[in-house]
């Protein structure tokens, strides 16, 4: 019935911006707890080097302090001028810093090493970011709509 298209509209516009007001207020605390994560990918991507785990989650501890500031001024300019050039200029600066930094940090690597590696590194880093937080955005909607039906027609739309 029309009514009830209504009422699932409305529901799941206010599931998509809750989820939406979950992945923007948690963003930054996903990026710092998975910041080990990226530590462990850098090490896969410089077995080579034979350091401890512990000087590349330095080096992530970094690159993730980078990119929450950055990420703080991508908001602010995107508050104001949200276009999708933002959007493609904070990925290039983000690539652009990783890879001077690898270049920096880690001097054998060639530019194009580097930046084949910051590509694949980023690649790796934020798929896994994506795959928490899709746990956790499942968890969430399971958890306020107890009904499987529910959660899996929102999936499903």
């Amino acid at each position: 019935s029309p009514s009830t298209n209504i009422s699932d509209d409305q529901t799941n516009e206010a599931l998509s911006s809750d989820l939406n007001s979950l992945i923007q207020t948690y963003l930054p605390i996903f990026i710092l707890l998975m910041t080990p994560v990226l530590g462990l990918v850098v090490q896969l991507f410089n077995l080579r080097k034979r350091r401890p785990f512990m000087e590349h989650f330095v080096f992530a501890l970094h690159f993730a302090a980078f990119v929450e500031m950055f990420f703080v001024l991508k908001m602010v300019v995107s508050h104001f001028c949200n276009n999708a050039w933002i959007d493609l200029a904070f990925y290039a600066v983000t690539v652009l810093y990783l890879m001077l930094s690898l270049r920096r940090v880690y001097p054998a690597t060639g530019w194009s090493g580097a930046f084949f590696k910051s590509v694949a590194i980023l690649f790796f880093y934020f798929a896994a970011m994506v795959v928490a937080i899709v746990l956790v955005a499942l968890l969430f909607v399971y958890k306020n709509y107890d009904k499987l039906e529910d959660l899996a027609s929102y999936l499903i739309q």
